[in-house]
């Protein structure tokens, strides 16, 4: 069952290893005019038609505007005062962050004008800083978030955290 855009609603996808035209083609599906680039280094080795200038391109081409996002709302900030004691990007303090704060700004702001897709690649919405990051403060802010996934289906937030819940084994306590 595909949920329905509420009046405010971001889609999330990620480029995984699809080729461009498998992603366009899972973005026009989704009805998505705009995405936005969350990576914070919009480059692959392993998928250089995701590299920021050919997929700006390819995005062109299909009709797709880009808008990157990185610097904001990306998931590897180079900051160490954003990192915890063993390296690893502490979501709180990046959350805190005025540059997070604009970035969820320009992002909404976006969303306003067309109906947007926040992207980078983790292909598994349940792995990644834009459901575990952005998602949250875009749902703050009173916007749902509908994830597409590889196969072309789509699944509410909510849907999916339940689906998330019901999986976890039970605790004794």
């Amino acid at each position: 069952m595909s949920p329905a855009p509420t009046a405010r609603t971001i889609w999330s996808i990620g480029h995984s290893n699809h080729s461009l035209a498998g992603l366009v083609e899972l973005l026009h599906g989704g009805g998505i005019e705009v995405v936005a680039d969350l990576r914070s280094q919009p480059r692959s080795r392993f998928n250089p038609q995701f590299d920021r200038r050919s997929f700006e391109r390819g995005l062109a081409a299909a009709g797709i505007g880009y808008e990157w996002f990185g610097d904001d709302l990306g998931g590897r900030p180079t900051d160490p005062a954003l990192r915890d004691a063993a390296g690893d990007v502490d979501d709180g303090a990046v959350a805190a962050t005025e540059r997070f704060d604009r970035g969820i700004d320009r992002l909404l702001e976006v969303s306003a004008d067309a109906r947007v897709a926040m992207l980078c690649s983790e292909g598994d919405p349940t792995a990644c800083h834009r459901r575990r990051l952005v998602t949250p403060a875009v749902i703050d802010r009173g916007a749902a978030v509908i994830h597409i996934t590889a196969d072309g289906t789509t699944i509410s937030e909510p849907e999916l955290a339940a689906q998330i819940e019901a999986a976890r084994p039970p605790t004794l306590f």
